[in-house]
């Protein structure tokens, strides 16, 4: 899996206020192994506010997933959205080369 860019920085944010929300495109790299996603975690301050992200990724495809910063309090604001995927052979055949990851989009603000 590819995360582009892998971090964001939202500037600076008036407290209780949204950033303008900025992408991050999620690629799957390998030809034969699909990725399931099955977690998503994101921090405080922080807001997923849109996706094209299914439950899975084909081999070769990508999605995209738009954030924003939504600071609760002054000062550097650091977070990250996590997610937890796991890929499959396309065939379903396990060939040693499935596994369990995790993939991060890191961000920056600072709330004023």
């Amino acid at each position: 899996m590819v995360v582009s860019p892998a971090k964001l920085n939202f500037g600076t944010v008036s407290v209780g206020t949204t950033s303008a929300s900025q992408p991050a495109t999620i690629t799957n790299e390998f030809n034969d192994d699909e990725v399931d996603f099955f977690a998503t975690f994101i921090m405080a301050n922080y807001t997923k506010t849109s996706s094209t992200c299914g439950a899975t990724l084909g081999p070769q495809q990508s999605c995209q997933i738009t954030f924003a910063c939504q600071p609760k309090t002054t000062g550097p604001l650091i977070g990250a959205y996590a997610f937890l995927y796991s890929s499959v052979e396309v065939s379903g055949i396990m060939d040693g080369d499935d596994y369990r990851k995790i993939g991060v989009v890191q961000f920056t603000c600072t709330g004023m």
